[in-house]
């Protein structure tokens, strides 16, 4: 049974739907947070385009997580990424900048 229901998901998929997008739980789809992961997304509960609905209106250049007391735009010492470079500046005092080069050699 199961091989038949893999069968009738590719055929209906090949109209032009995407197969990823029955991996993404009911529970987050269209509840008003984008959970795709995608820069600006609020999780990353949901594989990367299958939330579209949530997401279509998310600005990548504004942190939905500002403010949360967690530094979340990926700069050096920031515990997670989900927000781009340098969006989450009032949760990221004391950190480098966003655009720290980390790897480079100090001067002798």
């Amino acid at each position: 049974m199961k091989r038949r229901m893999s069968i009738l998901l590719v055929v209906a998929c090949a109209a032009g739907c995407s197969p990823s997008a029955e991996l993404c739980p009911s529970r987050y789809l269209n509840d008003g947070d984008c959970d795709d992961g995608r820069l600006g997304a609020l999780t990353n509960l949901c594989p990367l385009g299958t939330d579209e609905a949530d997401c279509a209106n998310v600005d990548p250049t504004v942190c939905q997580t500002t403010n949360d007391g967690e530094c979340d735009d990926g700069r050096p010492g920031a515990p997670f990424h989900i927000c781009a470079p340098g969006t989450d500046e009032a949760d990221c005092a004391g950190l480098p900048p966003a655009d720290a080069d980390t790897n480079s050699v100090p001067p002798e």
